[in-house]
């Protein structure tokens, strides 16, 4: 709201505030062959009623989302944009689906505590999707994204990208997963002395990165939401490398580098020398229930 404090004020002169629905998702609305009947609107309380058209708008859009139509959702918010001529709706569309994600979710948390509920856990479940679909919104929009977790050894970049994939439900790939495995080792393991010299060359570093992006990539291609890169992608080559296949597929990105002071890598780094076997790296890909 800081950001775009600007653009708030100017659909506010634009009479974009308007009596609404106030309470416009999948629920509300029924479809015939003959007719269209949206129903349950907030007549009882003007503050929730009186809203941006946009708000309205992209609620509908948000339970598209959630059910997993997000094709349905876009459908709808640019020909809304089209209809109302308001391109300024999808400026403010992500921010008005994060507040309606984090509201449903709310209310499910609420019914879930009530005593009069008899499926506590499935509120739970349900609230938990939609606090996650909000935080998706906040962190990277409705747009599919990949999200690329970088640093140096030892930093934390696993840990980091495996979190967020649970939390956003997208598919983690990890460079050192797709080095192994193209090398016939056992995730599970370190990499004998006498392989690394072959296991880290420059012409196999170079065959991780493309197949780490082409398999990124191709799992963008068919997410609603993201994917979660995981590498120290420390060369510029990389890095540009990253730039020009994302440009070629039209896809955007965003590098979260991690950033740990060097007296606690080495105390990392000793202490992961102490343990005879490296925990297992997962491509992890969560389940929408």
């Amino acid at each position: 709201m800081r950001r775009r404090k600007k653009l708030f004020l100017e659909r506010i002169q634009q009479h974009r505030i308007r009596d609404c629905h106030g309470d416009l998702h999948l629920d509300h609305i029924h479809i015939t062959p003959e007719t269209l009947s949206i129903f349950d609107c907030i007549e009882f309380n003007d503050r929730f009623r009186f809203i941006d058209i946009a708000n309205d708008v992209a609620f509908l859009a948000m339970d598209f989302d959630f059910e997993g139509r997000s094709d349905l959702a876009n459908l709808l918010l640019h020909n809304a944009a089209r209809e109302f001529q308001d391109s300024g709706m999808l400026k403010v569309s992500d921010f008005y689906k994060c507040y309606r994600a984090f509201v449903r979710g709310k209310v499910q948390s609420i019914q879930g505590l009530s005593m009069k509920t008899t499926t506590p856990e499935e509120h739970a479940n349900q609230a938990a999707r939609y606090f996650r679909l909000a935080l998706r919104y906040a962190v990277t929009g409705s747009e599919p994204l990949m999200l690329v977790i970088t640093g140096r050894v030892a930093t934390g970049k696993t840990s980091v990208a495996l979190q967020l994939g649970t939390e956003l439900e997208w598919p983690v790939f990890s460079a050192d997963q797709i080095r192994k495995t193209m090398a016939g080792l056992p995730l599970t393991e370190r990499t004998p002395l006498k392989r690394r010299d072959e296991l880290y060359s420059e012409q196999t570093t170079e065959r991780t990165y493309r197949k780490l992006l082409e398999q990124g990539l191709a799992a963008l291609q068919s997410q609603s939401g993201g994917v979660v890169l995981d590498a120290t992608f420390s060369s510029r080559a990389h890095r540009e490398l990253l730039r020009d296949e994302c440009s070629k597929a039209n896809a955007r990105w965003e590098i979260v580098e991690l950033d740990v002071d060097l007296p606690e890598i080495e105390c990392r780094l000793k202490a992961r020398a102490r343990v005879p076997t490296k925990s297992p790296t997962h491509v992890w890909k969560i389940s929408k229930n």
